[in-house]
């Protein structure tokens, strides 16, 4: 059971089970920000997947992207039911997009790619999928991104669900806009060892290549550590 400091005040337990996929809290700065974004609030958002109690890495990005198919994917019943349920910590795979059940769909494909060689070397998919952790700086499927005039609701419990992960200790890849990424979770500032930066910006490929292959061992060493 995760964490109640990672639980308590979850805003997306809120989230409309039908689209325009949006919590009431992030509607009034969203409703601005639609066009000039690109954004695609019929499907879901992503601010995160993974459990926060026993990840042991945490991979920080910017904003979930969009692709066509996003529409069909969310046709598939077990698609949809295991991405609500990451929403809240309750996914079957912790980290979904490695569910067997959901590896032909777009985030399915997009994270097995990705996360290859992290499989290989690991050899185990549940494993990785119990320790790994993604969190998106911005959570709504958008074409592009640049800084907001202002901080959504959703986003400060995205924040300190880092600061959480930072503190107990969790290494920490950052794939893009590190920056970014210090101004709003000043842990990673102030824990700077056990945090990783991407050497190939926007790939978020996890490899020796990217990582380079000290930062990549570590990266392999924590998932595979017992609890």
């Amino acid at each position: 059971m995760p964490n109640r400091v990672m639980v308590v005040g979850n805003p997306w337990v809120s989230l409309p089970r039908q689209a325009p996929y949006v919590l009431p809290e992030d509607q009034a700065v969203l409703d601005g920000l639609r066009r000039e974004y690109g954004l695609h609030l019929d499907v879901l958002p992503a601010p995160y997947a993974g459990d926060p109690e026993r990840a042991t890495v945490c991979i920080l990005t910017l904003n979930p992207g969009y692709a066509e198919t996003d529409h069909e994917d969310h046709l598939l019943p077990r698609y949809f039911d295991q991405r609500i349920a990451a929403l809240t910590f309750k996914a079957e795979w912790p980290f979904p997009y490695l569910d067997p059940q959901l590896a032909t769909t777009g985030g399915g494909r997009y994270w097995q790619s990705r996360l290859r060689r992290v499989l290989a070397e690991v050899g185990d998919a549940k494993r990785v999928a119990q320790r790994l952790m993604i969190v998106e700086h911005f959570p709504y499927a958008s074409q592009r991104f640049d800084a907001l005039p202002e901080i959504l609701p959703s986003q400060v419990f995205s924040f300190r669900l880092v600061g959480e992960l930072a503190r107990r200790g969790c290494l920490m890849v950052v794939v893009r806009r590190l920056r970014e990424w210090q101004l709003a979770v000043p842990e990673l500032i102030e824990r700077n060892d056990q945090v990783l930066r991407v050497l190939v910006p926007r790939s978020g490929f996890i490899s020796p290549g990217t990582l380079g292959a000290q930062a990549f061992e570590r990266v392999v060493a924590a998932l595979k550590a017992r609890d």
